[in-house]
């Protein structure tokens, strides 16, 4: 390593820093104003309808509205947090569940159990937190169950994170 000198490892480090994976894994998305109803049918799990748009992607891809997919290479366990502002389109109050799945199935955690407003229209505030084990190519979505009715739901606004 004498022989090196600081030009030389200057020079080496500036040209192989592309090459330098970053650690983190982190995959985010969000929507905002959402005009678009979840259509439920009682006690039936459906993903989450709207746009959503890609925030910060590292080890992760959004193929999909309402979906990161795990393109690293070594098995994570990432935690997850959720934020939404939800709104029923009628009737009285609703029992709902909000859950992260997993290649299509419910994941025990992270799930958010509220029931709406009473008020149509009025939006309410969740959030929840969780952890959630992926491979390569497993993906995650949100996704919700009316327990009470078949009364849509509209996710006004939403923020998914999963990092390491």
């Amino acid at each position: 390593i004498s022989n090196i000198s600081r030009n030389d490892l200057l020079w080496n480090f500036q040209n192989n820093s592309a090459n330098i994976q970053s650690s983190s894994t982190v995959g985010e998305f969000y929507m905002t104003e959402n005009p678009t109803e979840t259509t439920v049918t009682e006690d039936v799990a459906t993903k989450v309808l709207g746009t959503t748009t890609a925030g910060t992607l590292e080890r992760f891809t959004m193929s999909a509205n309402n979906r990161l997919t795990y393109i690293g290479i070594a098995p994570v366990r990432v935690f997850c947090s959720i934020t939404l502002a939800i709104k029923k389109a009628g009737g009285a109050s609703q029992l709902v569940n909000f859950h992260v799945y997993k290649n299509g199935t419910t994941v025990s955690s992270p799930t958010i159990a509220r029931t709406t407003l009473k008020q149509t229209g009025e939006l309410e505030n969740l959030n929840s937190q969780g952890f959630v084990e992926l491979a390569t190519g497993d993906y995650i979505e949100v996704w919700v169950t009316n327990t009470t009715s078949a009364t849509g739901i509209t996710v006004d606004t939403m923020n998914f994170t999963a990092y390491y």
